[in-house]
């Protein structure tokens, strides 16, 4: 992989460790369309598009929505930096 590009051994560990993510993160037609990470470790990963709220976390977020921090300025001179001759 390095050598197809012309890169150095000196990204060898990037290499190995990219490589390795995406063996275990694609699926497999040998395990039946699964990714092998979901056959070692028996679980499903969660897809964060299909992810949706439960009625506990919709009620958090309204209470945050609805209540509104007053923020302002502090109202302060900043003190001047220049020097005024006589």
């Amino acid at each position: 992989m390095l050598s197809n590009i012309g890169l150095c051994n000196e990204f060898l560990a990037e290499a190995v460790t990219y490589a390795s993510h995406l063996i275990n993160r694609l699926s497999s037609t040998t395990i039946e369309g699964k990714m092998p990470i979901e056959v070692e470790l028996k679980i499903t990963p969660v897809d964060p598009v299909s992810v949706t709220e439960t009625d506990n976390e919709s009620s958090v977020t309204d209470e945050e929505d609805d209540e509104e921090v007053a923020t302002k300025e502090p109202s302060y001179q900043q003190d001047s930096i220049a020097v005024r001759k006589p």
